[in-house]
């Protein structure tokens, strides 16, 4: 929910000759690959970092300081908008054309929602100013140039973070006496509250600005209506921890009734059983849901819990004092430093331990029983990775009497976990016997324990193999389908559209009904349940998920041959487009990863009998390319 952005710009002035004069910068991912393919950069030590900053200038290699909120060790212009020419680097390592293209990927992949997105739409990013820059250089533009817009509203947003806890990153560059980091239980004076509120207005107006000029402008959360709608309830959550009820209530009644943010809250809310708690992931799951329990009394006795919220103090501290749900952690506790993260560390010998309880284990990480012993930090560490909730039948029964459950609810942590993590398992651990728990997205630390029911994932102490769905997951995602989905997809001609992932969803909740009846050998069934997700997504332009490939060999296998081979081949064609037209909105692919699926999408055909002249032609395009 948070980002973590930077960037610098041009004088209103200067605008029509620089801006718009100048050659265009390279992309970041030209950018990478021209550095790793020339160059490798080893640290000295392991919180050095490399980062790329594009600047007013040109693009920027930066070595920074992980341990001191990344400040700079080391800058370099790597690129110059001068001359429209890259610079030789000194002090780096010749590349390693073994590693080149996995580094390339590293940094696409860890960045691709957030900063691989701000290097795209914005003119200056990757440093600590950014914001500063782009608001001295372009608050005063009244142009239409879309992504400036964009660039310059997203700049308004992450700047008034510097008034309170620099939720999307930074540092205080010392000009504002009240850009002084807040602490994680301070609350914000009246003085720092009328700065926050004054750039998030003017962010939210130029986003308002965007949607004038192209309602149709994609974001990564959706078109221009969705970000003014996620922007305005940004306010409204900001104003919440600031502890100004008044003000969030006016962000709140900004927002007029829309059908589409009530149709994508009632898709997620309508499948919890009563009270609730339900823990989501982003800003699409969150504020329609938000705004639909508070501003429209739609299922208010459902708990529901962001799971990056509640890895952030501020905001921890403010669900701690609304008491809407209790757990165990205290304030003086998620407060300290030393909670932010904890590690696995094996205990040998005699101490081995294999498996611990959710209760014991979150009272180690409490108390600190295991501290660290390393030269940086003393934070807790686990001595096992294998947790379990055992819980009891009889009183389990209460929240499901859904048949074949057993007694023990297991977690699987990875060797590192988050003030988030921590929290999230407090609240089961707490709430287990009392409310019926789920997730909008699969949870990874409980693989074995989670049900799917339509878009939601209900955790459940299950007895069976999981990676298979059972037959009541999916007659619970096939009533969900058939009587609560109401559509919200990112092609419809709607003020405000969701980003594509919900498209995604839906397309892998049909895949996995139609699966299901075809491993059972159900062929008619399964082919009906294939054509209803083609029913949807059978519309020009539309970008067709992973799950394709599933609903296209339903339907090979169902004897509808031609259907399939259309959309497995659009479906190849948009992959050709994604390697050669990278955009930080879309799943970024390089040539290796296109080859690898349109290959699969070729031998799908082949397995069943169909030969398709264009998938060939793209793989003969793709290795003929530099």
């Amino acid at each position: 929910m948070f980002n973590k952005c930077r960037y610098m710009l041009l004088a209103f002035l200067l605008i029509p000759f620089v801006f718009y004069g100048q050659a265009p910068f390279p992309s970041y991912p030209e950018i990478l690959k021209k550095f790793f393919h020339q160059y490798s950069f080893e640290p000295e030590d392991y919180i050095e970092w490399i980062l790329f900053a594009k600047r007013k200038d040109g693009w920027y290699v930066d070595i920074v300081d992980r341990a001191k909120n990344d400040s700079i060790k080391s800058e370099q212009l790597f690129w110059s908008a001068t001359d429209n020419k890259y610079r030789p680097l000194t002090h780096m390592h010749e590349a390693n054309e073994e590693t080149a293209q996995g580094k390339i990927d590293e940094y696409l992949g860890a960045n691709v929602s957030f900063n691989n997105y701000g290097y795209e739409r914005c003119r200056y990013f990757g440093y600590n100013a950014w914001a500063a820059d782009m608001i001295r250089d372009f608050g005063t533009y009244t142009g239409t140039a879309d992504t400036l817009l964009e660039g310059l509203a997203r700049a308004y947003s992450s700047y008034s973070t510097k008034y309170l806890w620099y939720q999307q990153g930074g540092a205080d560059d010392g000009n504002d006496s009240l850009q002084r980091p807040l602490g994680g239980l301070e609350i914000p004076s009246p003085a720092r509250i009328a700065m926050v509120k004054k750039y998030l207005d003017k962010s939210i107006a130029t986003f308002k600005r965007l949607q004038a000029v192209d309602p149709a402008y994609i974001t990564l959360v959706g078109n221009s209506g969705m970000k003014v709608f996620n922007e305005t309830m940004h306010g409204y959550m900001q104003m919440l921890m600031c502890r100004n009820n008044q003000l969030a209530n006016e962000y709140l009644d900004q927002i007029p009734q829309d059908e589409t943010i009530m149709a994508l809250a009632k898709n997620y809310l309508s499948g919890c059983e009563p009270n609730a708690i339900l823990f989501t992931f982003g800003d699409n799951d969150t504020y329609p849901l938000w705004y639909a329990q508070r501003k429209q009394h739609y299922r208010e006795d459902v708990i529901v819990i962001n799971l990056s919220l509640i890895g952030f103090v501020p905001w921890l501290h403010l669900f701690k004092t609304e008491n809407k749900l209790p757990f165990s952690t205290t304030t003086k506790t998620f407060a300290n430093k030393l909670f932010e993260y904890s590690s696995f560390r094996a205990k040998t010998g005699e101490e081995e331990i294999e498996t611990m309880s959710m209760g014991d284990f979150i009272k180690i990480i409490q108390e600190n029983k295991y501290p660290s012993d390393n030269d940086v930090s003393f934070n807790a560490t686990y001595p096992c990775k294998k947790i379990i909730l055992q819980t009891d039948p009889a009183r389990f029964s209460k929240m499901s009497n859904q048949p074949g459950l057993g007694n023990t609810i297991q977690c699987n942590l990875e060797d590192y976990v988050l003030t988030n993590d921590i929290i999230m398992l407090d609240i089961i651990n707490t709430n287990i016997y009392t409310r019926p728990i789920y997730f909008t997205a699969k949870q990874d630390l409980f693989t074995a324990s989670l049900q799917q029911e339509g878009l939601l994932y209900r955790l459940l102490p299950l007895t069976e193999n999981t990676t298979v769905p059972s037959d009541i997951s999916v007659q619970k995602t096939e009533e969900f389908l058939d009587k609560n989905l109401v559509p919200t997809f990112s092609f419809y001609k709607s003020t405000i559209t969701a980003a594509n992932n919900f498209d995604a969803a839906i397309m892998d909740l049909y895949a996995t009904v139609a699966d299901h009846y075809l491993a059972k050998g159900m062929k008619e069934t399964a082919g009906k349940w294939a054509m209803k997700a083609v029913s949807f997504f059978d519309n020009p332009g539309t970008l067709l998920p992973f799950a394709t490939l599933n609903i296209s060999t339903v339907l090979l296998k169902t004897g509808q041959k031609d259907k399939a081979l259309s959309l497995l081949e659009s479906m190849a064609a948009q992959l050709y487009e994604q390697y050669k037209k990278p955009s930080a909105v879309n799943f970024s692919l390089n040539k290796e990863s296109a080859s690898y699926f349109i290959k699969e999408i070729e031998k799908i055909l082949e397995d069943n009998g169909v030969k398709s002249e264009k998938t060939g032609l793209l793989l003969s395009r793709l290795a003929d390319d530099e």
